[in-house]
C-alpha cells in the first residue's frame, strides 16, 4: 500500500485552525491511500526492514565513537616539536631548592633551537621538594603531546621517577617529575626527560596516556586526550587484564608488522616499585645477545639483595627477574 499526500493550490482553501490560533495546511484531511497491486493476493510482499538488534546497534555506537574519537585526535605539527635532556641537578647541593638552575648545555637537545626566537636557550629545572621537579624545555611548547622520565644513575638502587604532569608556558614545555626510593617514599635523584609533539613525516607513530581516572583499575577504550596520537588515523585501546597488567592496541595497519620500539613511563603522583617496603620487588636491565641476555647490574634492582637472572624461554619470551611469572615482549626480545 502506497500513502501519499497532496495538496492544493494554495493553502487558504483548506484552512486547519489549531489551538493556537494558528492557521495552517491539515495534512491528515489530504492523505490519499493507493492499493497497489498484490495486496489482495498473489503479489510479492513488500520488503519490510526488520529492526536492528542489541548487539548491531552496539556495534554502530562503537563504531560511531571510535570515528568521533579519531576525528577529533591531535593532528600533526607543520615542523617537529621535541626535546630532551639529562637532569643533572638532583640534590639541594646542585639545585636548592626553589632556584632556576641551568642543565648540562651538552647533553640536551631541543627542536627549540632551530627557531631563532628560541635557539639560544637551554634546559632548566626548579627543584621544588625531595624528589619533586619542574623541568623548562626551550622552544617546543604544545598542548598535545607526550612526556617521558627515566631514573639514570640508579647504580644498583631501586629508584624511579614518574611525570605527574606537563602543559606550554609560553613558548616552552615544563614537565614536572617526582622521584622514589625502593620503598615509595620521594627521593632526590637524577633522571633524563623526553618530550614530543606529533610531527610530521610518514614513520608509524602512536602514543598513549593512560587515565581511567580511577586509580588504574579499568580499561579506557578507546582513549581520548591530548596525549594519545595514532599516526595511521585509528584509535588506541587499553585493556586491564588484572592487577597491574594492561594490553594497549594501537588500531591500524602500519603497527601490524610489529616493528619499532616502545618506552613506558608512569603517570603518578605517588608510586615507587611498590609502597610496602616489605614487599619483594625486583627489575633488571639486559645487554648483549638477547639469545643469551646479560644482567646489566647498574640497571638492575633486587629488594633481596640478589642479583636479578632473568631466563630466556624461547623467542621474544622471558621469566622474571624474581617470580615465575613469563614476561612476553614481542617488539623487541629483551628486557627493559
Amino acid at each position: 500500500m502506497v500513502c501519499r499526500t497532496t495538496q492544493g493550490s494554495g493553502h487558504d482553501e483548506h484552512p486547519n485552525r489549531y489551538a493556537d490560533e494558528l492557521t495552517g495546511f491539515d495534512d491528515w484531511e489530504h492523505l490519499r491511500f493507493d492499493r497497489a497491486a498484490g495486496d489482495e493476493g498473489g503479489g510479492p510482499a513488500p520488503d519490510v526492514a526488520l529492526e536492528p538488534t542489541t548487539d548491531e546497534m552496539t556495534g554502530h555506537r562503537a563504531r560511531l565513537v571510535d570515528a568521533l574519537v579519531a576525528a577529533g585526535s591531535p593532528r600533526p605539527a607543520s615542523r617537529p616539536r621535541w626535546a630532551y635532556a639529562y637532569m643533572d641537578r638532583a640534590t639541594t647541593a646542585e639545585a636548592p631548592i626553589g632556584a632556576t638552575v641551568p642543565l648540562t648545555p651538552s647533553w640536551q637537545w631541543s627542536t627549540g633551537r632551530l627557531d631563532p626566537a628560541t635557539a639560544g636557550r637551554r634546559a632548566t629545572v626548579v627543584h621544588t621538594g625531595t624528589g619533586t621537579y619542574e623541568v623548562r624545555l626551550p622552544g617546543v611548547a604544545s598542548a598535545a603531546g607526550i612526556a617521558h622520565a627515566t631514573p639514570y644513575r640508579t647504580a644498583y638502587r631501586g629508584r624511579t621517577c614518574g611525570v605527574t604532569g606537563y602543559a606550554p608556558a609560553g613558548p616552552d614545555q615544563v614537565v614536572k617529575v617526582r622521584c622514589f626510593n625502593e620503598a615509595g617514599a620521594p627521593v632526590d635523584w637524577w633522571f633524563t626527560i623526553f618530550f614530543a609533539a606529533p610531527g610530521p613525516g610518514t614513520a608509524p607513530y602512536a602514543t598513549v596516556r593512560y587515565d581511567d581516572g580511577a586509580g588504574g583499575t579499568g580499561s579506557v577504550n578507546p582513549v581520548f586526550n591530548a596525549g594519545t596520537v595514532n599516526s595511521d588515523g585509528g584509535v588506541n585501546r587499553v585493556t586491564r587484564e588484572g592487577t597491574g597488567r594492561y594490553r594497549v592496541t594501537l588500531e591500524g595497519s602500519v603497527f601490524a608488522s610489529g616493528t619499532g620500539y616502545v618506552q613506558v613511563t608512569p603517570y603518578v603522583d605517588g608510586a615507587g616499585l611498590h609502597r610496602d617496603g616489605t614487599t619483594p620487588a625486583a627489575y633488571a636491565g639486559v645487554t648483549g645477545d638477547p639469545a643469551a641476555p646479560v644482567v646489566d647490574r647498574e640497571r638492575s634492582f633486587s629488594g633481596n639483595g640478589e642479583v636479578p637472572a632473568p631466563t630466556r624461554l624461547g623467542t621474544g619470551q622471558y621469566r622474571g627477574p624474581s617470580s615465575n611469572e613469563e614476561i612476553s615482549n614481542e617488539v623487541a626480545p629483551e628486557l627493559r
